[in-house]
């Protein structure tokens, strides 16, 4: 079956780890708490690591590696703080830097988000980047909350977790209020092709027939022509897919029948399809013989566009 591989945010726990001053006398910094937990992670056990509380405004000394400069929330080309910080019309900003100093092409910085008010846990993302040029991150995209201010920051990210430094001032935005809540989307992107509110509930009508390619997308044994594709869905995210297949299989029949799912799920069911209709087409150019391109999986995916208010023709971010 064909999947599609939803980006990962690696969301930091909050930790209660009591730190030793350094040998100079000075307190343990943020860094210190991250490098000490990030310590324990194994490749067996992997450690998700997070500082909660307050924290120094003013950003630590340079590591003297890459330097951030030229940030920028969201394409506007400033970093502020207070009442001047931006209003975006978007609950999926981007955040970017540009990096000068000794970074080779390639290097890796590390973007920080925290909601402004209160002290919950942080959001780290790694992107790659070449100096000179914009790195841009836009893995927040269903972090992000209507009417809530965030800061964010970045730096180089320094081969010794226990370097400090490097960050770049703090950046403050605000996600207008009013724009559609996208927390429970798991791809914002297909929520907007088809034109729902994730939270929403939504009745789609289709035949046994078209029921039972739907079932095939999202709950079917892998077909045998596509097991090179793989399988590798992170746990949650499968026991999400398989929850939305026991509520089409408990509201169906052998005759035409009306489904109800939220938006958010409609999203993630059209999205199987689509995926398993673009391995077909693939499948069917290199090999003619198989007989089967995506045509019946993507009517399928039109019709629950239509059915649900979206285009009655759409691609999901393949090619069709």
């Amino acid at each position: 079956m064909i999947k599609k591989a939803f980006p990962l945010v690696a969301l930091l726990a909050a930790t209660a780890v009591v730190l030793p001053a350094q040998p100079d006398g000075t307190p343990p910094t943020t860094d210190d708490a991250i490098a000490a937990c990030m310590a324990l992670s194994t490749p067996d056990h992997l450690v998700s690591c997070g500082i909660a509380g307050a924290e120094n405004p003013e950003p630590p000394a340079s590591a003297g590696q890459e330097l951030p400069v030229q940030l920028s929330t969201d394409q506007t080309q400033t970093c502020v703080r207070g009442n001047a910080r931006p209003i975006v019309d978007t609950t999926t900003p981007t955040m970017s830097a540009v990096f000068i100093g000794d970074a080779e092409p390639g290097f890796e910085a590390t973007f920080e988000l925290r909601a402004l008010a209160g002290t919950g846990p942080s959001a780290m993302s790694f992107v790659l980047g070449n100096p000179g040029e914009p790195v841009v991150n836009e893995t927040w995209q269903n972090y992000l909350e209507p009417g809530v201010s965030y800061r964010w920051r970045v730096r180089g990210t320094p081969q010794d977790p226990a370097t400090g430094g490097g960050w770049s001032d703090w950046c403050e935005f605000t996600i207008k209020p009013g724009l559609v809540e996208m927390s429970d989307a798991s791809d914002p992107d297909v929520v907007r092709e088809l034109g729902v509110v994730p939270a929403d509930r939504y009745p789609v009508t289709l035949t046994a027939g078209q029921w039972l390619l739907v079932m095939d997308a999202i709950d079917g044994e892998d077909d045998e022509e596509l097991d090179d594709v793989g399988d590798d869905f992170p746990d949650e995210i499968g026991n999400q897919i398989q929850a939305i297949a026991d509520q089409i299989r408990s509201q169906t029949s052998n005759r035409t029948s009306t489904v109800t799912l939220t938006g958010a799920e409609w999203a993630t069911v059209a999205m199987e399809i689509a995926g398993l209709a673009n391995g077909w087409d693939q499948l069917y150019e290199e090999e003619p013989e198989v007989g089967q391109d995506g045509t019946d999986y993507w009517k399928v995916v039109d019709r629950i566009s239509a059915e649900l208010g979206g285009p009655k023709h759409t691609t999901l971010g393949f090619e069709r």
